[in-house]
């Protein structure tokens, strides 16, 4: 657990470094090579996959373990990120338009936008996504965030499949 705890923090961190390396300087980016936050979000929903698939086989042994309690497993982990990283892009956002000229559609602002956002709505391709409703622009410049809403579908999707797929693990013989 330490080890993939770590390997995590590594992938987390190529995806800060190469974010700020596109955006702060651009020059050190080498076009031969991988972006290097691609392979660390790659890299983290490796490991996460595997972190999931074996929590569900362990927590699935436990008869009154179900799927409404992965769910809220799963909305704690996403959301306890999710939630301070909008404030924090609107608390920059903000403070940088003051001092910068930043750019940004008028309707990447707005609590309306922040909430669609919560609910990951942004950028949505799912079944309603003809529905102008469920359309919705990345909140500020919270665009790096669009792997939490992956992140969340996978996790969602799997639990369902699990959950579907029968009997607990705990229930075999």
């Amino acid at each position: 657990s330490i080890c993939l705890d770590f390997l995590r923090a590594i992938a987390a961190q190529m995806v800060c470094i190469g974010h700020g390396i596109v955006f702060f300087v651009p020059q050190m980016r080498a076009t031969h090579l991988p972006i290097m936050q691609t392979v660390g979000v790659l890299l983290f929903f490796i490991l996460s996959g595997f972190l999931i698939s074996a929590t569900l086989l362990e927590r699935s042994r436990d008869p009154n373990y179900g799927f409404l309690q992965y769910f809220v497993e799963r909305f704690a982990r996403i959301y306890s990120g999710l939630v301070p990283a909008l404030l924090f892009v609107a608390m920059v956002d903000t403070i940088a338009s003051q001092f910068v000229n930043l750019q940004m559609p008028s309707t990447s602002y707005g609590w309306r936008t922040f909430l669609a956002n919560l609910m990951m709505l942004e950028g949505y391709r799912g079944a309603f996504a003809n529905h102008d409703s469920m359309q919705w622009p990345m909140f500020g410049t919270a665009a790096p965030l669009w792997t939490l809403v992956i992140e969340w579908h996978i996790y969602l999707f799997v639990g369902a499949v699990f959950r579907a797929g029968g009997r607990r693990a705990g229930d075999r013989a």
